[in-house]
């Protein structure tokens, strides 16, 4: 694929056969507005229309998702790989697919890290998310995608609540790598990822033990009966690495840090020169054999 540079794990490929393009959301298909650029939007409409399945990896709510989920209907992977979404029959993005959720101890023992750090956390439930705290950065997500909290975390409501992920916000950055090994140290799946918008903040996602982007991919996988050397996937953040270890065909954005891109095979530019669109395009060539590479 010669409109891509190579990457870490370059020598690797085995120039697949791609069934399947999974993209990462921010930083990746979107950059600081929630409709992804004219060329992003033409590159999926001529992969779908190639045969090629597209899903999105995200760590949004389904809820997030961009309307042309409706052109790709997925199964859509969000929460981080906590929960799986299908969009084939028009439905709704509700969230009442498949969900891998934490349980309640591990929760409620979640819930104390972030009020011994005094961090920004929202705690995703079926039918909304709770918060520790009251924040203006995170109104504005609110409003966008998802709408105003159910109300504050406490111990009670873990307690009868499904948590399906938290998202722990540090603004600073400081604070990410105690974080990640206390709430690995409670026995749950931390990934970090970021936004374009807050190029300073590292955004926590928490999951059930176990759970990721890739193992969730793994997982949908097998159901679809697609290989995963048969899948191409895309992303700029750490959280994506769990998905560059077991596809075909790993595309790490430019922006994207140096361990990630070790993993990839390719690297595309930057979300603001549409480096989704351009991996798009050079698998659409890949695959109708324009590209010998």
């Amino acid at each position: 694929m010669t409109t891509l540079a190579p990457a870490g794990r370059h020598a690797e490929w085995q120039s697949p056969a791609i069934e399947l393009f999974v993209s990462d959301l921010d930083g990746t298909f979107l950059g600081l507005t929630e409709s992804p650029s004219a060329p992003v939007s033409e590159a999926v409409t001529a992969l779908v229309a190639s045969g090629i399945r597209f899903a999105f990896a995200t760590g949004r709510l389904p809820a997030g998702l961009p309307d042309l989920a409706e052109l790709a209907a997925g199964p859509h992977i969000v929460h981080n790989g906590a929960q799986v979404v299908d969009l084939s029959a028009g439905q709704a993005p509700t969230g009442h697919e498949t969900t891998f959720a934490l349980g309640a101890e591990q929760a409620q023992r979640l819930a104390a890290i972030c009020r011994s750090f005094d961090v920004y956390a929202e705690f995703y439930a079926h039918d909304g998310h709770y918060v520790t705290r009251p924040d203006p950065f995170a109104e504005a997500a609110w409003e966008l995608m998802m709408g105003s909290p159910i109300g504050i975390v406490t111990d009670e409501v873990l307690a009868d609540t499904t948590i399906i992920k938290a998202t722990v916000a540090d603004y600073s950055g400081r604070n990410t790598a105690r974080l990640l090994a206390e709430i690995s140290a409670i026995g749950l799946a931390a990934e970090e990822s970021t936004a374009p918008g807050m190029p300073d903040a590292v955004f926590i996602n928490a999951t059930a033990p176990g759970v990721s982007k890739g193992t969730t991919l793994r997982w949908l996988c097998d159901r679809l009966g697609i290989p995963l050397s048969a899948v191409a996937a895309i992303g700029d953040g750490r959280n994506d690495s769990s998905m560059f270890r077991i596809v075909g065909t790993a595309i790490a954005m430019g922006s994207a840090p140096h361990d990630v891109v070790a993993l990839a095979h390719f690297v595309a530019p930057d979300v603001f020169d549409d480096g989704a669109a351009v991996a798009m395009r050079a698998v659409l060539a890949h695959a109708t054999g324009r590209d010998a590479a």
